[in-house]
C-alpha cells in the first residue's frame, strides 16, 4: 500500500467511525481491542487506533483548555 493509499484509507476510517454514535463506536472500539490484544491480529491495529481517537474527540471534554486562555487573557 502506499503512502497515499495509506492516507486515504486513515481518512476513510475517521469519516467512518466520526459517523457513528457514542455507544455505537465504544461497542466496535471493544471488539477491535480484543481482536487487537487478545487474538493478536496486527490487521486491525489501524482500525483501532483511529477509532479510538475519534472515540476520545467524541467523549474528551475541552474545558481546560477555555480555563487556560481565560487565565492567560486577563
Amino acid at each position: 500500500m502506499t503512502l497515499q493509499e495509506e492516507k486515504q484509507h486513515y481518512l476513510y476510517l475517521y469519516w467512518k467511525f466520526s459517523r457513528m454514535e457514542v455507544d455505537k463506536l465504544k461497542q466496535i472500539l471493544g471488539e477491535l481491542g480484543k481482536r487487537r490484544y487478545i487474538e493478536n491480529d496486527v490487521e486491525c491495529f489501524t482500525e483501532h487506533r483511529v477509532a479510538a481517537r475519534v472515540y476520545l474527540e467524541k467523549t474528551r471534554k475541552s474545558d481546560s483548555l477555555v480555563f487556560h486562555l481565560q487565565n492567560f487573557m486577563g
